[in-house]
């Protein structure tokens, strides 16, 4: 017994082989007057996922402040403290001023 999805699935993925180029906002105004439209709406998100670029932009952000914290431990927990302060501090960044502290406290 099919399920409603699966053939709405297999619709979507032989349109989208058929025309590879395709937008999301091009096929969603295709199929905006079926009645499953909005199967096909929840499918894609409402924010845009972040480019390779901020990807890469991102991660070398990360490996720095990783390697700041791994060879300057004192001066890293002090830009912690003062971020978190100023309400700044994302949530990799909150565990890793507690386990700075906790690493300070054990020595």
């Amino acid at each position: 017994m099919d399920k409603p999805g699966i053939t709405l699935l297999v619709q979507l993925a032989s349109e989208l082989q058929a025309q590879p180029d395709l937008t999301p906002a091009g096929l969603l105004e295709r199929w905006r007057q079926r009645p499953d439209f909005h199967y096909i709406d929840k499918l894609f998100l409402k924010e845009p996922p972040a480019t390779s670029l901020e990807i890469a932009v991102d991660e070398v952000i990360k490996a720095t402040d990783r390697l700041i914290a791994d060879q300057f431990p004192q001066e890293r927990l002090d830009e912690l403290m003062r971020r978190f302060h100023l309400g700044a501090l994302s949530s990799e960044e909150k565990q890793e001023l507690r386990d700075l502290i906790r690493m300070r406290g054990a020595s």
